[in-house]
């Protein structure tokens, strides 16, 4: 029996559970998305409607002995490419309400990797922080842009929530 001290994986188990969670929503509304920091911003994929996943922390803190508070704020930028077809003028309203929805719920925390702790097992689950202003927060830009003479305007919504959870470092194996 040993004891094996989880911390240094906490960043890397967060980051990959959100993001491969994020991107399930995403994939549900035909939606590309873009991980910061990970995914590679190529043209192709920045020139197209897309959601960008921006990622800080984790930040953690030791309440008390052994157990150890986890904060994560989660930012999801949506981009609209309107062609001023018409036809949806409320598709970035609707994506952002899936989001918000979705991101109400426990956000499950995975094992993922390739190393001998990684084995996919649930660690915890991220929840929304309640605070004054409230929980997931949407946020409306608006236009951005207009690109040129195609008829094109970009518009912009962010969805935005702070999520905690609270984890023991120490497992035994």
């Amino acid at each position: 029996m040993a004891i094996i001290d989880e911390r240094p994986q906490w960043a890397r188990w967060i980051w990959a559970s959100t993001a491969m969670w994020i991107k399930t929503i995403a994939d549900d509304l035909s939606l590309p998305l873009l991980v910061e920091g990970i995914d590679d911003r190529q043209k192709k994929n920045v020139e197209a409607s897309h959601a960008e996943l921006r990622l800080n922390g984790p930040f953690i803190f030791e309440s008390s002995h052994r157990y150890y508070q986890v904060q994560m704020p989660i930012n999801i930028l949506l981009v609209d490419y309107m062609t001023g077809d018409g036809l949806d003028a409320y598709r970035l309203q609707r994506w952002a309400g899936r989001f918000q929805s979705v991101m109400d719920l426990p956000i499950p925390i995975y094992r993922y990797g390739s190393g001998i702790d990684d084995d996919e097992s649930l660690v915890d689950c991220l929840r929304v922080r309640r605070t004054r202003d409230g929980g997931v927060r949407i946020i409306h830009f608006g236009q951005v842009a207009r690109m040129g003479t195609l008829d094109t305007s970009i518009r912009e919504t962010a969805i935005d929530g702070l999520f905690e959870c609270y984890l023991d470092p120490f497992r035994v194996v």
